[in-house]
């Protein structure tokens, strides 16, 4: 897939997802709260994080501001992309085999 397609965006959450040989790049806005924060996580095959990802804050001045986040917060993030990327997929192969078809 890396060879054909560099990248993809999603439509509910606008992700950017760039596949990798190992994974996939992801990014993307979540608005949590009153602030809005820039993601760059890279998911294993498994849907899981190779590593912590890279969190900013995004504010009115475009200023990006690395932060920090729990845990419990980096879980619930990757939880919102994962999903997303799982109706992606289920979108993707019901518009390739229609339920008349199956």
């Amino acid at each position: 897939m890396t060879d054909w397609v560099t990248s993809l965006t999603t439509k509910k959450r606008n992700l950017k997802l760039i596949p990798a040989s190992d994974g996939i790049e992801v990014h993307f806005n979540y608005s949590q709260g009153d602030r809005t924060i820039s993601v760059y996580q890279f998911l294993l095959r498994d849907m899981t994080l190779r590593r912590k990802g890279i969190y900013d804050t995004v504010d009115s001045s475009h200023r990006d501001t690395r932060i920090e986040i729990s845990p419990e917060e980096e879980k619930e993030i990757t939880k919102v992309a994962v999903q997303e990327i799982k109706d992606m997929l289920k979108d993707i192969y019901d518009s390739m085999y229609p339920k008349e078809s199956r």
